[in-house]
């Protein structure tokens, strides 16, 4: 019996997003800071009984063929392999997955294309996962998706990552001594509305509208933040984060007067710095403040936590037999 597990990540975007989308990097490199952190996606592939595609999620199905199944995601990374029947897949998620706003779709495509290729008995960069992962969603699901998820969630780490006209993508990991990299953590929150909303339409209002001199913007601002970190100045990092969020609320997001924008207000009155992550404006808010005004914020909004640390793998195998 083959049984394998992959683990993938979840990310926060830091600084910038917007600008991996094609309509941006076509005319101008985007680039983004993102990091991904130890919660995580998990894909369990193993041998089914029968001749058939079992495939587990909030729904289970059973297929005899791959153009029968349902799940997109599932439906074309078997496609692309060209997986025989005779197989289930399970998956296993740390936080509630739709409409988090943390990389959740692409962290779940990416683990279950490396459980595919292990199945197969081929071992494959990372690089190669994203690329793949950002081939279905565009080309074969038609999805308007930018490079920054799949890349995040398949690598692992703290990086800048710049999207080049040519569709080559630059990873620039950035480095800090273990002291900064603790402060900079302890200070990152991240509270959950349960608001959730689809961000495929909010990426197709992006990708359709010419906001080009926005999300240049906040293309700069990534840089900004990169040098920032790298310069040792962590603690002037906060206002970037709340920069780029009234920078994408006017990027064709029509968020104005939202629940969320009303939280964030309240957020940034206790002295806070908060982002909502994602495209979608829901899920989860990223929020930079010193220990005592995240009490301050928790003890006003009474929002779950989500208790976190940056991870360096990205996706990894952690069942192979």
């Amino acid at each position: 019996m083959q049984n394998i597990i992959t683990r993938t990540p979840l990310r926060i975007t830091l600084a910038g997003g917007g600008s991996d989308m094609p309509f941006f990097y076509k005319r101008s490199p985007g680039a983004a800071v993102n990091a991904t952190i130890d919660k995580y996606m998990y894909i369990v592939v193993h041998r089914a009984f029968g001749n058939t595609y079992r495939i587990r999620y909030s729904k289970e199905e059973d297929a005899k063929s791959i153009g029968d199944i349902e799940h997109g995601p599932v439906r074309e990374a078997l496609r692309l392999l060209d997986i025989k029947p005779g197989i289930e897949i399970v998956s296993l998620s740390d936080i509630p997955t739709k409409g988090s706003g943390l990389g959740s779709s692409s962290a779940y495509l990416v683990g279950l294309l490396h459980a595919l290729h292990i199945w197969k008995g081929q071992l494959v960069s990372k690089e190669q996962l994203a690329r793949e992962a950002v081939t279905i969603e565009r080309d074969r699901l038609g999805e308007h998706s930018g490079l920054q998820d799949p890349y995040a969630v398949a690598l692992g780490g703290l990086n800048l990552y710049e999207y080049m006209p040519d569709e080559r993508v630059k990873v620039n990991p950035i480095i800090m001594n273990s002291e900064d990299l603790n402060a900079l953590q302890s200070n990152l929150m991240l509270l959950y509305t349960d608001i959730r909303k689809k961000s495929n339409a909010v990426l197709e209002s992006v990708w359709k509208m010419d906001n080009f001199e926005t999300l240049a913007a906040r293309r700069d601002m990534a840089f900004r933040y990169y040098d920032e970190l790298t310069s040792g100045n962590w603690k002037r990092t906060g206002h970037i984060i709340s920069e780029g969020s009234w920078m994408k609320h006017g990027a064709g997001q029509k968020s104005g007067g939202s629940e969320i924008e009303t939280i964030c207000r309240k957020i940034a009155a206790l002295g806070g710095d908060v982002r909502s992550i994602g495209s979608g404006d829901s899920g989860f808010l990223l929020i930079f403040a010193n220990e005592q005004k995240q009490k301050a914020i928790k003890e006003e909004l009474k929002l779950p936590e989500l208790k976190f640390g940056f991870e360096f793998n990205g996706s990894s195998v952690i069942l192979f037999n």
